[in-house]
């Protein structure tokens, strides 16, 4: 029927991106990427300064992440 339907593995690793990655799946930190994407795109921003802007803090939350996190197992 074309119907989406969370699953336990699916809620689990959510809640463990909202936990360990709160900037990243936030709707403001998307909609913000995606408009920075769009001038990439168009060529009015280039991409390198959009990887060295991003990168660093989500460098140090996946390091942060791996240190912290237990390993789900299903």
């Amino acid at each position: 029927n074309k119907n989406l339907y969370l699953t336990e593995l699916g809620e689990v690793v959510n809640n463990i991106m909202k936990q360990s990655f709160p900037a990243i799946v936030d709707v403001n930190f998307t909609a913000n990427m995606e408009g920075l994407l769009d001038k990439v795109a168009e060529g009015k921003v280039e991409w390198k300064s959009v990887i060295e802007n991003f990168y660093p803090d989500l460098d140090q939350a996946v390091k942060t992440a791996e240190k912290e996190l237990e390993t789900v197992k299903f």
